[in-house]
């Protein structure tokens, strides 16, 4: 098994996806199976489907963008426009899907099974949030690079290896009732083996083959140690002030430190998961090892959080040229930012400047309808708020949700419509109103994205006198602020 992994992965960037999507599926379903009751399954021939649509309408959600543009490369006039307009307005796509999918939930619910299905519907959601959501982390951090993938996967199975082998040669006192065989001794010399293993296994480069410029974080720096630690070094005889150190062994320290001290819970809570279901292992799909899902359950939080690391303190510093140019451009006058739009006319008309603004005034058409569209969602799709809620008192036997207005029961009761209008509302507004106001900014940012990297750099240049006279450090200052604590 660990063979094929590391075959999968060696293979780039496309195989390690694939397979990150395939357990995703195998983890989804092993979970929604322990919560299957088939004798009431029977019954709701659609439960199941319900589901994966929403596992679907998720996955859309979250790649359906990245999915389009490779979908774009196949040359179908019909399926190009229906491809663009899925682009254009991805969010409102998005909504039109859940909300189909929603009507389709309350209109399927039947009497005597109330109780299980919004059980089924709950346990759903929860798992789109737990597995799909927090496994796309991993999708992110591949796309940025398969050492940002790697690495904190590899933590998390080094802190388990090692939690192991301390506490079954040194293990006394129980850590959890979830998991009665985890004890503190085996957490901590986990703990202390990961990030060990962390700071000395990045400390030579294994990309040596590499022929691009390595990023920051791969390139030797000197660190200036703190006077308390260079006074301890001098107490042992060592007379040394400052370290030289890859960037990426500190932010490797962090990543152990989550993986040794938070990413251990996945794997409570999935203890909890099966004790509350009365089950040894949530599957057989790896023989030996039970399912997917007990192999990879303290892998999820720590995608989330080492992408949630890395888009904030490392990748977090990178400025790009239509960044900057971003904020150059609101800083000019407005007769500045005419004279540079003009001055850019042969890139623009080089891209067909108009389909930049086809697609955002193409809602303008249609402006004195919006009002109408918002009161049909409200008549036609908002009562089904109303419906949900009228079923989840059935389910729990209940007339109200509270006595907070005293003759109307609940806020819920009266408000249970209101959610889902105040989700479509803003999602419409957003997509067809709030979309058609475009700034120079913005054309700017296209403009920018279709020149070569040579126009680019000349453009860059050209701006200098803008960026001197605005002084440039304040542009880089916001991006730059989070280094100062970057060690602590």
């Amino acid at each position: 098994m660990i063979f094929g992994f590391i075959s999968i992965i060696a293979a780039g960037t496309l195989p390690t996806l694939l397979l990150v999507f395939c357990l995703q599926l195998l983890i989804f379903k092993e979970l929604i199976s322990i919560s299957t009751v088939a004798n009431k399954e029977r019954h709701l021939p659609w439960m199941r489907a319900l589901n994966w649509y929403f596992l679907l309408i998720t996955t859309n959600a979250l790649y359906g963008k990245v999915f389009y543009k490779y979908a774009m490369r196949i040359r179908i006039e019909f399926l190009t426009e229906i491809i663009q307009f899925c682009t254009i307005n991805h969010r409102f796509v998005n909504f039109a899907l859940y909300v189909f999918g929603f009507v389709w939930f309350v209109a399927s619910l039947r009497p005597n099974y109330y109780k299980y299905q919004f059980t089924q519907f709950s346990w759903t959601l929860m798992l789109l949030f737990f597995v799909v959501y927090q496994s796309h982390f991993m999708v992110d951090s591949i796309l940025e690079g398969l050492f940002w993938f790697l690495i904190p996967v590899s933590f998390v199975i080094v802190n388990d290896i090692f939690a192991y082998i301390f506490g079954f040669f040194f293990g006394r006192h129980s850590l959890t009732r979830l998991s009665p065989k985890k004890t503190w001794e085996g957490f901590i010399g986990g703990a202390i083996s990961t990030v060990v293993f962390a700071f000395m296994s990045l400390r030579s480069n294994i990309f040596n083959y590499a022929v691009c410029t390595p990023s920051s974080v791969f390139v030797q720096r000197d660190y200036i140690l703190p006077v308390l630690a260079v006074n301890i070094l001098k107490h042992f005889g060592y007379n040394i002030s400052k370290v030289t150190l890859l960037p990426v062994q500190l932010h490797s320290i962090f990543l152990a430190m989550f993986a040794s001290l938070i990413a251990p819970f996945g794997g409570f809570f999935a203890s909890g998961v099966k004790r509350a279901f009365k089950i040894k292992d949530f599957g057989n799909t790896i023989p030996g090892h039970g399912g997917v899902t007990d192999r990879f359950d303290c892998q999820f939080i720590m995608a989330f959080f080492s992408y949630v690391y890395y888009s904030t303190f490392i990748k977090g510093t990178t400025i790009s040229i239509t960044s900057i140019m971003a904020v150059i451009v609101s800083k000019m006058t407005h007769q500045d930012q005419i004279q540079l739009y003009h001055s850019l006319g042969n890139h623009l008309s080089a891209i067909d400047s108009t389909s930049i603004l086809t697609s955002s005034f193409e809602a303008v058409k249609t402006k004195l309808l919006h009002s109408i569209f918002l009161a049909m969602f409200a008549s036609l799709i908002a009562p089904f708020g109303g419906f949900f809620a009228s079923g989840v008192k059935r389910a729990f036997k209940i007339k109200d949700f509270g006595n907070t207005i005293p003759g109307h029961g609940g806020v819920t009761d009266r408000f249970d419509c209101q959610f889902i209008m105040a989700f479509f509302s803003y999602v419409y507004y957003s997509t067809f109103i709030k979309g058609t106001t475009i700034s120079i900014t913005s054309i700017m940012a296209v403009i920018v994205s279709k020149m070569t990297h040579q126009d680019q750099i000349q453009l860059y240049h050209s701006l200098g006198n803008h960026l001197s006279a605005i002084d440039s450090t304040s542009i880089l200052t916001s991006s730059f602020e989070a280094i100062k604590t970057k060690l602590v």
